[in-house]
């Protein structure tokens, strides 16, 4: 941690590392702290799947289902083809008690990965 702090202090718009700290407090449990640093990521690159998906997931743990959704949204905008973004975002949906809307994200989800399968096929 103390890592990415020393280089935070040098160069606060670091995202790799605001992102690896975000990794270390959820390691550490301090689920609080990691959606912060991982928020703080964000701020700097919008699009950065990793950050998003961390977040999501640290925030489908704290029980904030909604706060997730937008996070799979924006992943699955930037890369339609990512089964994982679909299904996380199935789960926070399920939480909340959209089924329908859930079962839509893994059927997709499943779809994707036939046609990575697919392509991965010799």
């Amino acid at each position: 941690m103390g890592d990415f702090e020393r280089a935070l202090a040098i160069d606060p718009a670091s995202v790799p590392a605001w992102y690896n700290l975000g990794v270390v407090h959820e390691d550490l449990e301090d689920l609080e702290k990691a959606v912060d640093a991982y928020g703080q990521a964000i701020s700097i690159e919008p699009e950065n799947i990793d950050a998003r998906i961390n977040r999501a997931l640290v925030y489908s743990t704290l029980g904030k289902y909604a706060a997730a959704i937008p996070d799979m949204a924006l992943v699955v905008r930037v890369d339609p083809t990512y089964a994982k973004a679909y299904l996380v975002r199935a789960s926070a949906l399920a939480s909340l008690g959209l089924e329908t809307r859930s079962q839509a994200d893994i059927d997709r989800a499943k779809a994707e990965t036939t046609l990575a399968e697919s392509a991965s096929s010799p």
